[in-house]
This record gives structure tokens, C-alpha cells and sequence, in this order.
């Protein structure tokens, strides 16, 4: 994964990184302008004027952490090793763990508020890695395609940052799942505080 962000950041590559341990808030800092988004795509009629800038969290693989507090997050981009089936198998954990740590937090959040806030959708893309490293993925595409069925998502990509292949697509899935989730929660909180105007004065 580190290496990864390294070169969506800057473009380069190392092959030796060392695991990550804990969670990595300054894992890498980046800017998509409407420039680099292909007309046709699905990020471009999303795109802000100004660009959209994305900040990079990095969790170690194996460990599980909160987001520290305060600190929302609007995005996921869980990978897994394409070459190891153990890695892929992981995902659906890390993946629970992450869903159950939002229903918690809109959870305390009710409490405190004393009202149901508009929960945000978090929107999360599967990303295979290492695509480079091996003659043959140890996961099918059958297995992708099973694994967002299974789980309620709609996208994953293939990446080698010793390439740099698949990086583009990955980047700009990923903020446009964002930009959606964002816009889906802002006419959702409209319509429930257009609702609850309408209920008050009908009382």
C-alpha cells in the first residue's frame, strides 16, 4: 500500500518499503484538477472547479484502528495482495471492521445530537496490488466480481505501482465514489430538515 500512494503522490517507486505499523496519518497529499479527468469519465461532471484534493491514511495491513477523533473519513481503498489468496480473504474483515466503526460513530453521534443525524455513506473500492508479481493472480476476476456482489460495492481495480499500471482508474473511481457519497448526503439532509420543518409547523 505504501508503495502505492508513493507513486499516486509523486510518481515514484520503492520497492523496499517496510510495513506499515499503526495507522499512518501523512501517508501522502494529493490534487485532482478538471484538467486531468478524460471528459467522458464518470469523476468529470462530479469534479469541482477548483479540483478536489485528497489526503492518504495508511492502516498496517494486519491491525485494526479508529479514525482519530474528529476526523471523518470520506473513503476507503482496500487492497489486497492479487497474489495472495490470504490477503483477498482479509479484505472482507477489514472491510466489516470499517462498516461497523461507522455505524458506531453515527450511533454516539444520535446520542449526543438526541436525533438521528443523516448517516454519510462511505463508498469503498477494491484494489488488487502487485499485479506485476506474479505470471498468474491468485484471484480471479470471478472472485472480485463475487466479493462487490457480496458486499454491496460497485468498483475494483488491478494496480502495480512498480508499473503504474491501473493507478489513474483507481484514483479517479475512488474520488468520484466520494464526490457521490458527499452529494447523496447533502440531499438527503436537506429533505430531512425540509421534513422536519414541515412536520413542526403542521403541529
Amino acid at each position: 500500500k505504501t508503495s502505492l500512494i508513493r507513486r499516486l503522490v509523486d510518481g515514484s517507486f520503492t520497492g523496499d518499503t517496510r510495513p506499515t505499523l499503526g495507522l499512518d496519518l501523512e501517508a501522502g497529499r494529493l490534487r485532482i484538477d478538471p484538467d486531468q479527468v478524460a471528459p467522458g469519465s464518470r469523476l468529470r461532471p462530479l469534479l469541482p472547479a477548483a479540483g478536489l484534493e485528497i489526503a492518504f491514511w495508511e492502516i498496517g495491513g494486519r491491525e485494526h484502528r479508529d479514525a482519530p477523533r474528529g476526523q471523518r473519513i470520506d473513503g476507503v481503498l482496500l487492497c489486497y495482495d492479487s497474489n495472495d489468496r490470504s490477503s483477498f480473504h482479509r479484505a472482507a474483515t477489514v472491510l466489516c471492521n470499517c462498516r461497523l466503526d461507522q455505524h458506531r460513530l453515527a450511533a454516539q453521534a444520535e446520542s449526543v445530537l438526541r436525533q438521528r443525524p443523516t448517516e454519510r455513506r462511505v463508498p469503498v473500492l477494491l484494489c488488487g496490488t502487485k499485479a506485476d508479481a506474479g505470471d498468474r493472480p491468485a484471484v480471479s476476476s470471478e472472485e472480485v466480481a463475487a466479493f462487490l456482489e457480496a458486499h454491496s460495492m460497485r468498483d475494483a481495480t488491478v494496480t502495480s505501482a512498480a508499473e503504474a499500471s491501473g493507478l489513474p482508474e483507481t484514483l479517479h473511481l475512488l474520488a468520484a465514489g466520494i464526490l457521490e457519497a458527499s452529494q447523496e448526503h447533502s440531499e438527503a439532509s436537506a429533505a430531512a430538515e425540509a421534513w422536519a420543518s414541515a412536520a413542526g409547523a403542521a403541529a
